[in-house]
């Protein structure tokens, strides 16, 4: 991110493990104060058409090759974008506390979690309430 908010790379991790250091992926150490997206992207309408025709590229190009594992991920499309000067991304920033939701597993979790915001006050049940 530059001085003005504005995101100047995507670099997709995977595989993150927490260590007594930090964290790291594979064999690389993580700066722990590094941003991080959780894949919250407010994108424009004509946005989607970029998206379709890299799609269909994508389709061409990484799914014959490795058709039950090739996965379309826009975070490193928008980063290809961004490397090419096509697009720009303003970051905003919270401190929130961001919930996957990736495997099965991680339901318990997230439900206790949203529990205990119900408790505290952070949301109300019905959060459409007040419109």
């Amino acid at each position: 991110m530059d001085a003005e908010n504005n995101l100047t790379e995507v670099v997709e991790t995977k595989n993150i493990v927490k260590t007594a250091e930090g964290a790291e992926a594979g064999e690389v150490k993580l700066d722990v104060d590094s941003l991080v997206s959780m894949n919250m992207w407010g994108l424009t309408p004509d946005f989607l058409k970029t998206l379709e025709e890299g799609f269909k590229e994508f389709f061409e190009k990484e799914v014959p090759a490795n058709p039950l594992k090739a996965e379309y991920l826009i975070p490193t499309f928008i980063g290809e974008l961004l490397s090419e000067g096509k697009m720009s991304v303003k970051v905003l920033r919270t401190n929130d506390t961001w919930y996957g939701m990736t495997y099965k597993e991680d339901v318990a979790a997230v439900k206790e979690s949203f529990s205990k915001m119900l408790e505290n006050g952070t949301y109300k049940g019905d959060l459409f309430s007040d419109l």
